[in-house]
């Protein structure tokens, strides 16, 4: 039961703010310009994703009641979700998101009239 409720419910928003963690790497890469190497964009994401599915496999590994795992589950599941989730919120709202801070210039989509 712990496991379909740990794959359904939390496996969704938990890769949701995994892929939000990359991107905030990448923003910081590739619009901010700080100098930030591949690795370094990805280690949040993977450590999250890390901690996740070994506490996942040490709760089916170590914890045979299944009323247990199940409670362990969603304490564990909900505390890493809320850790994600207020790490991504800081580091989203302590970028300098400026008009003037912005290195990414947008070119201008030519009209069908303009040939």
């Amino acid at each position: 039961a712990y496991t379909a409720y740990s794959r359904a419910v939390v496996a969704i928003a938990a890769h949701g703010l995994f892929g939000g963690l990359v991107g905030l790497g990448l923003t910081k890469r590739h619009v901010l310009g700080q100098p930030l190497r591949y690795w370094n964009i990805l280690f949040p994401s993977v450590l999250a994703h890390g901690t996740f599915d070994f506490q996942q496999m040490l709760l089916a590994l170590d914890v045979w009641d299944e009323e247990s795992q199940s409670i362990m589950v969603l304490i564990l599941d909900t505390a890493l979700l809320l850790f994600a989730a207020v790490y991504l919120w800081r580091q989203v709202r302590a970028l300098p998101l400026s008009d003037s801070s912005l290195s990414v210039s947008v070119p201008l989509v030519a009209s069908a009239e303009q040939g």
